[in-house]
């Protein structure tokens, strides 16, 4: 499916790799292969949801009503929903590690 992708990402790393098998070296030299872990993680998280205690009274405003999340309310957040959002970037449920890199290119 991302034929491209996965050839960029083993062609950076067997690059890294044969000039050195440091490990601090490897990862300033791969940020490519970076980029699709981190776009893998976007796409599929770990865990499709958080959830945690709010600590203070939060004002939240959703159009023109406000509302108030008491202090002790179990917030939940639908990451898996949240990282498809267009308000985060375009084209939300297409895999571009490019997202990740400085500029969108990782040569930068």
């Amino acid at each position: 499916r991302n034929a491209a992708v996965a050839k960029e990402a083993r062609r950076e790393a067997m690059d890294v790799m044969n000039a050195t098998l440091d490990r601090a070296s490897i990862m300033q030299k791969t940020s490519y292969l970076q980029a699709v872990f981190q776009e893998s993680l976007r796409l599929i998280p770990p865990t499709p949801s958080l959830s945690g205690a709010a600590y203070a009274d939060i004002n939240v405003e959703v159009g023109d009503r406000s509302y108030v999340v008491p202090e002790g309310s179990t917030l939940n957040f639908q990451v898996f929903s949240g990282q498809r959002s267009e308000a985060f970037g375009s084209e939300p449920y297409r895999f571009e590690p490019r997202r990740w890199t400085r500029d969108g290119d990782a040569r930068s």
